[in-house]
């Protein structure tokens, strides 16, 4: 009881023509249509989000496009030199990275984000006053009364 012997343009069929050593045009080109398409699709995973240039919009904001799957997606790029909004920004692109990263860069980006988040809370935290020590204020009023008379 054999098996059926699949026909030719076939993966089946390439393997075996290859290993009696036969030529096979058919075959041989259906497999390289085939090792194409795997290499295409699995460069397609690898690069999962890709940058397709920055942009300057009417109002002056800049930002990137970038491709998540078959949607492109806006990253606004913050222009200010405010920490809290570069911080914020910063977070939404790891965020996007481990939407589409692989296991392995999963705890880099992990450490990454609680890094942010930190920095976020401790902008975040209402400032402390400067502390005055007694001798500053009272050398603070001495030069008041100085000034006053």
């Amino acid at each position: 009881m054999s098996k059926e012997v699949q026909p030719c343009g076939t993966h089946a069929a390439y393997v075996r023509h290859r290993r009696k050593g036969e030529e096979c045009v058919e075959c041989r080109e259906s497999e390289r249509e085939r090792v194409a398409l795997r290499r295409a699709e699995r460069r397609e995973a690898e690069i999962a989000v890709q940058p397709s240039g920055a942009f300057l919009s009417h109002i002056g904001d800049v930002g990137q496009v970038v491709r998540q799957g078959d949607e492109p997606v806006r990253i606004e790029v913050p222009l200010s030199f405010d920490p809290v909004d570069s911080a914020k920004w910063r977070l939404a692109k790891v965020r996007g990275a481990m939407a589409v990263s692989s296991p392995r860069d999963m705890a880099a980006l992990a450490k990454v984000e609680a890094e942010i988040i930190e920095l976020l809370n401790e902008l975040a935290a209402p400032k402390e006053e400067k502390k005055v020590s007694a001798l500053d204020q009272l050398a603070a009023k001495r030069a008041e009364r100085l000034a006053a008379s």
